[in-house]
C-alpha cells in the first residue's frame, strides 16, 4: 500500500515536470508575442525569470495581425488547400485502393508495386522537377498547383488497400449479387466498414 502511494506521488510529480517542460516554451512564445519590437530578447542573455512574466506587453501585435487582410487571406487559403487536398486525395486513394484490393485486372501486381515505390520516394526529391513541370503547364501560383501533387498518396493507398483486403470476399460478392455493383458495394458496404 505504501509503495503504491509512493509510486503514485513520484509518477504525478514526474508528469507535472514534463507538463511544465512542454508548456514553458509555449508560454514564453506567448509572452514574447505581447512585447513590442525586439524587447523580448533583453531577458534572454543571461536568461532571466522575467522572460516568462508578461510585463510591459499588450495585445497590439495581435490586433495588427488580425486587422491586416493578408494574414486572414493566408489562413483561408491554407484551410481551402488543406480541405481540397484531403477530400480529393481521399477520393483518389479510396478508389485506387479498392481497385487494387478487390478487382482483377492485368498487371495488378505491377501497379501495386509502382504505388509502393512511389510511396517510398520522398517528396523533396521530386519537388523541383515537379515545380518546373507545373510552371510549364501554367499551374504556378494556383490552387491546382498546390493540390495536385498531394492527390496520389501512395501510403494512403497502401493502408486502405490492406484494410480492404480484410473485408470478407463473401460480403462483397453478396452485395454484388444483390445488384449493388462495384461502386455501390464500395459506397454502401466497404466504406462504412472502414470508418
Amino acid at each position: 500500500m505504501r509503495r503504491t502511494k509512493l509510486t503514485t506521488v513520484v509518477m504525478t510529480v514526474t508528469a507535472a515536470l514534463v507538463a511544465v517542460a512542454v508548456f514553458l516554451p509555449l508560454w514564453w512564445v506567448f509572452v514574447s508575442s505581447t512585447r513590442p519590437g525586439n524587447s523580448f530578447v533583453q531577458y534572454l542573455a543571461p536568461l532571466s525569470w522575467l522572460a516568462f512574466v508578461p510585463i510591459g506587453g499588450d495585445a497590439t501585435n495581435y490586433l495588427r495581425l488580425f486587422s491586416g487582410g493578408s494574414f486572414m487571406a493566408g489562413l483561408a487559403n491554407s484551410f481551402l488547400v488543406t480541405g481540397l487536398t484531403i477530400l480529393l486525395g481521399l477520393i483518389v486513394a479510396v478508389l485506387a485502393a479498392y481497385a487494387l484490393a478487390v478487382m482483377e485486372f492485368p498487371a495488378k501486381r505491377v501497379v501495386f508495386g509502382f504505388v509502393i515505390v512511389v510511396a517510398m520516394i520522398p517528396f523533396d526529391a521530386i519537388a523541383i522537377p515537379l515545380s518546373s513541370l507545373f510552371q510549364d503547364w501554367g499551374l504556378s501560383d494556383s490552387y491546382a498547383g498546390l493540390v495536385l501533387p498531394a492527390l496520389a498518396n501512395g501510403f494512403a493507398i497502401f493502408v486502405l488497400r490492406q484494410f480492404f483486403l480484410g473485408v470478407p470476399k463473401e460480403l462483397i460478392e453478396a452485395a454484388e449479387i444483390d445488384g449493388l455493383g462495384t461502386l455501390g458495394t464500395l459506397w454502401r458496404i466497404v466504406l462504412p466498414l472502414s470508418k
